[in-house]
Parts: structure tokens; C-alpha cells; sequence
């Protein structure tokens, strides 16, 4: 099977790009399995990262190990390379856990890691500027936070630990969030008020997700101090105008 060049990073984790295989037992040869992009660790574990029309010799790693590059249908791909947990454990600060796993920050990056497993996840956070980190393993979350002239902007970020999948969505002007086991996220964001008072957008209460997708359950007059999460993961709470609300998960 060929196979190009391939890349280490210092954690310890390869990728390499398998070429075209053909089936040559009839008088043509015929394509039988495409391109694909394969990691493997130190243990020999190996994940196929993406497959298709994969672009011979494009396969590129960062400087830092972290990410590793490659080209299908003329687009540059991505993925990021799992970090050995052991490597971070002297200089990580936790800033969010359960009894299964972790957040913890390293230098201006963000990672969770279960802990029956050897490799972290990486949040998509640069900076170490981020609010909200919780955990509900076998997920995480936590929200980018960046300010300029133009204002505040919060991207609520949800990660399996178990694969590094990563959901994210707009959710600026957070005020509280909820994560169930199952990678559902629930948040309340305040309204957006002109100076003079002038209401632009309301508290709203939103569903997001495993896979990023996002579902509106409520918005109005909430008290943006009120979200809550049954012990079940089942039932999302909140106030409106006083009176309890509910969403079934």
C-alpha cells in the first residue's frame, strides 16, 4: 500500500497519508480504497482522520506538534493531535472537574482529559481567555472570551474527551450554563441594551448540541441568574417573570 511521508510530533503522535489502492486481478485496474489520513501513538493505536481525494504529499504538522495538516478536494483540512497527559500534569492548573475527568489549563492553552485515559483534548482557545469551564464527563465545556472596541465576543465551546469532537457556537453576553453527560448544553445569555436603555435583544434561554446544532427554548423577561439542571440530566429549569420553566432534554 503506498504510503508519503510521514509526521511526529513531540507528544509522541504519528500521521501518514495512505495512497490509492487498486484491485488488479482484472484486465484494468481498478480503484478499490481512496487516500486516507491515519494518527497512531506511542501504543500503536491507530484513528483514520479523514479519507477521499486526498492530495498526495500535503500532509504538514505545526511546529508545535499540536496540529496536523493536509489537502482534500483542493481544501486545506485540519486536526488537532491529542496531548500527552503525563508531559502536561507538572505545570497544568485544574479550574474544572469531576469524579471521571478535568479542565485544566497549560501556559494560554485549554485541555480536559478523562481520567482513565492517557491523552488530553485541546478546547479551541487561544490566549487563556475563557469563562465558564465545566465538566460532565465524558464532556466538557467552556467559553472563548475576547473584547475590543466592538464589543464582547463568547463562543460557548462543547468537547467529548473521549475523541476531541468539538461543538461550538455563538454566546456572547453569557450568563449561565448547563451541560448534561450526554454533550447537551443549555445557556442563558443577557439581553443587549442600547445606553439609553433601548432593548436590542432579550435574555434568551438556548439548546445546543453535541454536533453544535442550536435549538431556541425561550426568551423574554428572565432572570439570567436562574438556570438550573436536574440530577438526571433530563430537565432544564429557569425563571420567567417569576414563574418557573422547564425543558425536557
Amino acid at each position: 500500500m503506498p504510503r508519503s511521508p510521514g509526521s511526529c510530533s513531540p507528544n509522541g503522535t504519528g500521521a501518514f497519508l495512505l495512497g490509492r489502492v487498486y484491485d488488479t486481478g482484472g484486465p484494468q485496474a481498478v480503484p478499490r480504497t481512496p487516500p486516507r489520513v491515519q494518527r497512531f501513538d506511542r501504543d500503536g493505536h491507530v484513528v483514520e482522520l479523514d479519507q477521499g481525494n486526498i492530495e498526495p504529499g500535503s500532509l504538514a504538522l505545526s511546529r508545535d506538534g499540536r496540529l496536523l495538516y493536509w489537502v482534500k478536494d483542493g481544501v486545506a483540512q485540519r486536526a488537532r493531535l491529542p496531548v500527552d497527559a503525563s508531559a502536561t500534569a507538572s505545570t497544568a492548573h485544574t479550574v474544572a472537574e469531576d469524579a471521571r475527568g478535568r479542565i485544566f489549563r497549560r501556559g494560554d492553552l485549554l485541555y480536559a482529559r478523562l481520567f482513565a485515559r492517557r491523552h488530553a483534548v485541546q478546547f479551541d482557545i487561544d490566549g487563556g481567555a475563557f469563562v465558564a469551564p465545566l465538566v460532565a464527563s465524558p464532556f466538557a465545556a467552556a467559553a472563548s472570551f475576547s473584547a475590543s472596541s466592538s464589543g464582547v465576543y463568547e463562543e460557548l465551546q462543547v468537547i467529548d474527551m473521549r475523541t476531541g469532537a468539538l461543538a461550538s457556537h455563538d454566546a456572547s453576553r453569557l450568563a449561565g450554563l448547563v451541560l448534561t453527560r450526554h454533550g447537551v448544553a443549555v445557556f442563558l445569555t443577557g439581553q443587549a441594551a442600547t445606553d439609553d436603555g433601548y432593548v436590542l435583544d432579550p435574555p434568551r434561554v438556548q439548546r445546543m448540541d453535541r454536533r453544535g446544532r442550536l435549538t431556541p427554548l425561550d426568551a423574554g423577561n428572565l432572570d439570567v441568574h436562574s438556570l438550573a439542571l436536574s440530577t438526571d440530566g433530563r430537565f432544564a429549569y429557569w425563571l420567567k417573570d417569576g414563574v418557573a420553566h422547564s425543558a425536557r432534554l
